[in-house]
């Protein structure tokens, strides 16, 4: 996994992110439904137990992180015992960061817990999703987290404190380094497992591909060109290819150079038509074809309502909070007299 680890991981990008503490005390226990977006769980303070629907589990302790790529279903307890009740707390909104709280618990021993919810461009990142397993586990250090993690952790805890202008795009991008991060670190652990392993071989002549299709997405590719440019002959590599991506080489590439349109169409000072050239279309109508068909809506509409769309803003207070972080669903106990 780790020889291409760099090219798979430029495909990340985080478009949203939301994030909120939950401070609980034992015995408590929540249930997460699969999400459309990756979640990340890091320990603050005591510990957590973190189970996936198939099997996989860990336990957090201080400064430990877990990674849920997939979004996949999950039961989250302060103990493997305890049960997992559906309710939803009311939570508070902090004065001083503005971050959602989940206060609850039946009284006990204490865990703090930050969550992050990622909208993640999937199909972007399809190469790299595909070799991640379902929970991705990194323990902390000394009760605190692994020291890479740190400054991030500090630039973040700076935003919230200061909430300066652009606070919101820092914030979304700072998210997407702590998942980068935690992917990298999981990398020699993903690598030495048998399974992940075999999840993770990717060839290197599919890796050049994919490199040299982000990189140069307007240039006339076709299957034998990108073949000849990584040394293999045009019907092995179509093979290799489609096997490794699920797509055939030209499929691909269409769908890399829709994505690349979209990202320039969020700038408003570049022409459509030079648009299409720079993604390697000779024609607008073709291009205009293409992209509706890919995206749904024309580049003009995309355009139009990128520009109307507010900026995301990472810290969604409670009362605006997309109802796909269900993992407010937490279990509300009274505490003990």
């Amino acid at each position: 996994m780790e020889d291409g680890l760099s090219e798979l991981l430029q495909t990340v990008r985080v478009e949203e992110a939301a994030c909120l503490r939950a401070e609980l005390t034992a015995p408590w226990g929540c249930r997460q439904d699969a999400s459309a977006h990756a979640l990340i769980y890091i320990c603050v303070a005591g510990a957590a137990y973190i189970a996936t629907a198939s099997g996989q589990s860990a336990m957090l302790r201080g400064g430990g992180c877990a990674v849920l790529a997939h979004g996949s279903a999950h039961a989250l307890k302060d103990s493997p015992s305890s049960p997992a009740m559906e309710r939803i707390p009311t939570p508070d909104i902090d004065a001083d960061t503005g971050l959602p709280v989940i206060r609850c618990g039946g009284g006990g021993g204490e865990t703090a817990l930050i969550a992050l919810e990622l909208q993640l461009d999937r199909v972007r990142a399809r190469p790299l999703m595909r070799v991640l397993p379902p929970l991705i586990h990194i323990p902390g250090e000394d009760g605190m987290l692994p020291p890479w993690a740190r400054p991030l952790a500090q630039a973040s805890d700076l935003e919230l404190a200061q909430r300066r202008p652009g606070a919101a795009a820092t914030l979304t991008r700072l998210a997407e380094m702590l998942f980068i991060q935690l992917v990298r670190a999981a990398a020699a652990d993903l690598a030495a497992d048998e399974q992940g392993a075999s999840r993770g071989h990717w060839s290197p002549q599919v890796i050049t591909a994919i490199r040299l299709i982000r990189e140069q997405p307007g240039k006339r590719w076709s299957v034998a060109t990108l073949a000849a440019q990584v040394g293999m002959s045009r019907s092995a590599f179509a093979a290799v290819f489609s096997r490794e991506m699920e797509a055939p080489p030209m499929q691909y590439l269409a769908s890399q150079r829709m994505l690349r349109a979209a990202e320039l169409l969020r700038t408003p000072d570049i022409a459509i038509a030079e648009i299409a050239f720079l993604v390697g279309y000779e024609s607008d109508i073709a291009f205009a074809r293409g992209f509706k068909r890919h995206h749904g809506i024309g580049p003009g509409a995309y355009r139009r309502g990128a520009q109307l769309r507010p900026p995301a803003d990472p810290l969604r207070p409670a009362d605006r909070a997309a109802p796909t972080m269900q993992m407010l669903r937490m279990t509300q106990r009274p505490r003990s007299a």
